[in-house]
C-alpha cells in the first residue's frame, strides 16, 4: 500500500507528455531509494555494451541487503535527464525490473523543471519490494539507450543518501566497446583496465557513490 501512495504522490508531479518536444541527453542514474532505510548495498555490477544502430544495453545488479530488525518495503527508482527545447526524446526503451529470477512490472513519471536556467526533463522508473529483516535481495535493472546526440554516455552516481551508507561494498563495472572506439573512461580516482578481448573494467571496494561515470567513444 505504501508503494501505491508513494507513486500516485509521484504522479501528482507529473507533466503530460502532450508538451512533446526537441531534447539533448544529459544522463542515466543510479539507483535511489525514496525514504531513509537501513539498506546496505553489498554489491553492484554495472555491464555495459555498445550495441549497433547507436544502442547501448546497459544492466546493473545489486545485492541489497537489510540491516535493520524489521521487514523493509521500499520504492527503489532510478532516472533519465534531457534537456528540453521543443519536443522531448525517447532515449531508453525495453526497461525490466527483476528482483531474484522474477520480472517485476515498473511504474514511470515524468517532472519538468529548471536549473541553472535549463529546462530539464526527468523520468522515474521504479518499483516496490520488500527485503525480510536479516536478508538480502539482488534486484536487476537492464535496459537500452538509443538516440543519444553525442558520443558520450554519462551515468551518474549522484544519488540522495536514503541508504544505509552512500557506497557499495563492492562495485564493478565491465565495458564492451562493441565496434566502438573508446577514447576515454573516467569515473572519481578509480581506474579502468583493458582486456585482451578489448573490453574493459573496474573492480573496487568501498566505493562512495557520487560522482560520473564518463564513457567518450567514437
Amino acid at each position: 500500500m505504501k508503494k501505491v501512495i508513494v507513486f500516485l504522490l509521484f504522479s501528482v508531479l507529473c507533466f503530460s507528455e502532450n508538451t512533446i518536444a526537441e531534447s539533448k541527453f544529459i544522463n542515466v542514474g543510479n539507483l535511489k531509494i525514496v525514504r531513509e532505510e537501513n539498506i546496505k548495498i553489498a554489491k553492484e555490477i554495472i555491464d555495459i555494451k555498445f550495441l549497433k544502430d547507436n544502442k547501448i544495453s546497459v544492466k546493473t545488479r545489486y545485492i541489497l541487503e537489510n540491516t535493520d530488525n524489521r521487514d523493509i518495503k521500499e520504492t527503489y527508482i532510478f532516472s533519465l535527464d534531457q534537456y528540453l527545447e521543443k519536443t522531448p526524446n525517447k532515449y531508453i526503451e525495453k526497461i525490466k525490473y527483476k528482483i531474484g529470477e522474477n520480472d517485476v512490472p515498473n511504474l514511470r513519471a515524468v517532472i519538468n523543471f529548471e536549473e541553472d536556467g535549463s529546462k530539464i526533463q526527468r523520468e522515474w522508473f521504479g518499483i516496490g519490494g520488500k527485503i525480510h529483516t536479516g536478508k538480502s535481495i539482488v534486484m536487476q535493472i537492464s535496459y537500452i539507450l538509443k538516440n543519444i546526440e553525442e558520443n558520450e554516455l554519462n551515468y551518474s552516481f549522484n544519488i540522495k543518501n536514503n541508504f544505509l551508507e552512500n557506497k557499495a561494498d563492492v562495485l564493478e563495472i565491465n565495458i564492451d566497446k562493441g565496434d566502438k572506439n573508446i577514447s576515454s573512461i573516467a569515473y572519481g580516482v578509480y581506474e579502468f583496465y583493458e582486456n585482451s578481448d578489448g573490453t574493459y573494467y573496474m573492480n573496487a571496494k568501498d566505493v562512495l557513490l557520487d560522482g560520473i561515470l564518463t564513457i567518450k567513444y567514437e
